[in-house]
């Protein structure tokens, strides 16, 4: 009997027995199997956590009987497991539901797109994470999603990728990370990408909320066989109102559908700011020595951010961007870069009076609300920041900070006496 005649005929027999039975490390037959796959991969060697990746795989896999499932096709689950031990890359797709969007474009920019999808669509985009794809919530389909692509290489073995926390038991837990993400690093630079376009300036509600869409969390697909996917979250973690319909009576018909951030006019398509073009130059940008700083962190870390926690991190992107340790005298350098940059004098004085906003609340001093127009000002200008920097080309022998010296000196001279 070969390698995978025996496994064959060890799926087989796992088949026969109800899921949770089948993906239980002591029942005999998941042992056997286990032993199958040390004989074939002796590679995988006899971790602890090797259970783990082994049940994670015959639950994606569809083995072991499942009210009102069909019975798995046992020669493709040997063969997608062989694959599975033997691969040196995973595929990822992160799937970002756009809250509260309403007329969002369609938009293709490198790897990333926002779209709608169907149910249909879902589940094909849900197929690696096994039979839990087919019990999608049909109402996702009333949403428009951003939908990230990613391609990872392979660098553990298949227990420690099932099961990391038991390989990361020395690791401090309890220590800070400064600039500690909240999703993805391709999901936050595609949110970077999409917060380049000037939202604040095309929703209605600017005075309200200047965001055209929420996205409140993120979900990874991850087509490893031997990590368990996590559980999607509901449906009901997105935002839904009630509309009322006349059908005649005097009760009315209410039904629920998802909310949205309108569009006045509509916005139409937003190939200017979000394509594969300017993609490419976010890439470069991100790449180059100006963005060796947080910038586009904080710029996320802002519009996932509430209240205070937002305009911090809009005028810590500013800061980000043009800042120096070299500066002298911090907000009126920062305000002759900003100025020079954006080629407009007005800027500068914007800067000047959120930066004081902003000194009030560090040094914690006694002060007032923030204004919705000083809120919406903060946005607008880290935005055209960040911008203008993924439209600048540095010369090949070029750095950061020479760039940020010619804009405006560390050191600003002083102004002659009258």
């Amino acid at each position: 009997m070969t390698a995978s005649e025996d496994l064959f005929r060890c799926l087989k027999a796992l088949a026969r027995h109800p899921a949770q039975r089948a993906t239980s490390s002591s029942e005999p037959d998941f042992v056997a199997f286990k032993q199958s796959v040390q004989a074939r991969f002796p590679e995988v060697g006899n971790t602890f956590g090797l259970n783990f990746a082994l049940s994670a795989a015959l639950d994606r896999l569809g083995i072991g009987q499942r009210p009102g499932a069909p019975p798995p096709d046992i020669a493709a689950a040997v063969a997608r497991l062989e694959e599975a031990f033997q691969a040196t890359h995973t595929n990822l797709i992160h799937l970002c539901p756009l809250d509260a969007a309403d007329e969002v474009p369609d938009l293709w920019f490198g790897p990333n797109m926002v779209t709608s999808l169907s149910v249909e669509d879902l589940r094909a985009l849900l197929a690696p994470i096994g039979p839990g794809a087919a019990s999608v919530d049909p109402r996702f389909a009333q949403f428009r999603w951003l939908i990230v692509r990613e391609r990872v290489a392979v660098e553990h073995e298949p227990g420690r990728r099932a099961f990391p926390f038991l390989f990361d038991a020395r690791e401090d837990f309890a220590r800070i990370e400064p600039h500690k993400r909240r999703y993805p690093l391709v999901v936050e630079q595609a949110i970077f990408a999409l917060l380049l376009a000037p939202w604040e300036d095309l929703v209605e509600h600017a005075d309200f909320n200047w965001r055209a869409f929420q996205i409140p969390w993120v979900y990874t697909v991850e087509d490893d066989l031997f990590v368990r996917p996590a559980a999607l979250p509901s449906a009901d973690s997105l935002t839904w109102e009630t509309q009322h319909v006349d059908d005649g009576t005097e009760e009315g018909d209410e039904y629920e559908r998802p909310a949205a951030f309108h569009f006045e006019p509509p916005i139409g398509a937003l190939d200017n700011v979000v394509s594969d073009e300017r993609w490419l130059a976010v890439e470069r940008a991100l790449a180059s020595d100006l963005f060796t700083t947080p910038i586009a962190h904080f710029l996320v870390a802002a519009f996932l951010g509430e209240g205070i926690d937002e305009f911090i991190g809009h005028l810590t992107a500013l800061e980000a961007s043009l800042g120096l340790r070299a500066d002298q005298s911090r907000e009126k350098v920062l305000s002759a870069r900003i100025s020079a940059l954006l080629h407009d004098p007005a800027a500068a004085t914007i800067y000047g009076e959120l930066f004081n906003l902003r000194s009030e609340y560090v040094h914690g001093r006694a002060m007032g609300v923030i204004s919705g127009a000083a809120r919406v000002a903060a946005r607008r200008l880290a935005r055209q920041v960040a911008d203008a920097l993924v439209g600048s080309v540095l010369d090949p022998t070029d750095d950061r900070h020479a760039y940020l010296q010619r804009l405006a000196p560390s050191k600003l001279p002083k102004p002659p006496k009258t």
